[in-house]
């Protein structure tokens, strides 16, 4: 027997911000059957799965507030929750800046891989 709060808990219970993109992520996954004719089952969810839901919202959130790029900007022009990273718009780098650090002690030699096989032409 299925027990409330150990097993499976009622969307509806969870905080309003957090019921919608829960149900999202439930979508296609199974459900509890709850032999309580008092409850929903479309209400109810398996206790692992709002838990697993949650460790992963939660690392989101931190990883949103913690990645920082040196060389990017935020833009917050999206729609909803969701942030873009972008490159610095202000920084134009051409080739020979790019290929500045590039020198004999960190540039590798080719590999040969063997004679082609198709119609590859190197």
């Amino acid at each position: 027997m299925m027990k409330k709060g150990k097993d499976y808990i009622l969307i509806s219970e969870l905080s309003s911000e957090e019921q919608e993109p829960f149900q999202k992520w439930l979508y296609g996954k199974d459900k509890p059957i709850i032999d309580d004719e008092r409850i929903d089952p479309k209400d109810c969810c398996y206790k692992l799965d709002y838990e697993k839901w949650r460790a992963f919202h939660k690392t989101q959130e931190y990883s949103s507030e913690c990645v920082q790029f040196d060389d990017a900007i935020k833009s917050d022009s999206i729609e909803g929750d969701a942030e873009m990273l972008m490159p610095n718009s202000d920084k134009k780098r051409g080739l020979n800046d790019l290929l500045k650090d590039v020198d004999q002690d960190n540039i590798h030699s080719e590999t040969n891989t063997g004679d082609s096989i198709g119609k590859e032409d190197w």
